[in-house]
């Protein structure tokens, strides 16, 4: 069976004809349950589902699993760009380059939530040395995201614990 790809889906789409679009979608639709591994058993919630509504679902479903390609988050980025060391940028450039790095990120559904009083230096360095080599789905859905706020729940050795205001009430003393 010829895989779906982007420009097929697009095509469908733009195609004045909501039969073909139906069909293309009960197609997608028996491919993604595959791929999530769902039995027909299973597939009794999707009843009284649309193809476009049931699309939607199993598409937030792999989503959710951790299903399909991956991709690094450093591809969301303009070829061009290039990360500097931080100590090599003023405090301009830096929180220039931290706020666009935030618009790219959030564009394409993720979302930094760091301490608000982190300084941009810090930002940065996450930014650059923690998330840029993640691999993240190759499709975020519409209306999911994902979410990096840099804690990993051990306050004694967290980057931002100077300021973060849960660290002040769970490790007060720290």
């Amino acid at each position: 069976m010829k895989q779906m790809t982007k420009t097929s889906y697009d095509e469908v789409l733009d195609s004045e004809s909501v039969q073909d679009q139906t069909v293309f979608l009960e197609i997608e639709n028996e491919l993604l349950k595959e791929k999530l591994g769902l039995s027909p058993f299973c597939s009794y919630f999707a009843e009284e589902m649309t193809p476009a509504a049931l699309n939607e679902f199993l598409r937030h479903m792999l989503f959710m699993e951790d299903i399909g390609p991956k991709k690094p988050i450093r591809s969301l980025f303009p070829p061009n760009t290039t990360f500097p060391p931080a100590e090599e940028m003023t405090e301009t450039e830096l929180e220039s380059t931290v706020k666009i790095s935030e618009d790219i990120l959030m564009g394409n559904g993720i979302l930094l939530e760091l301490s608000p009083t982190l300084p941009a230096d810090i930002t940065y360095k996450y930014i650059v040395e923690e998330m840029l080599p993640n691999l993240i789905p190759d499709s975020i859905p519409e209306g999911a995201a994902l979410h990096y706020n840099g804690c990993g729940g051990w306050c004694p050795e967290c980057f931002q614990r100077e300021y973060c205001e849960m660290k002040k009430e769970l490790w007060p003393d720290l």
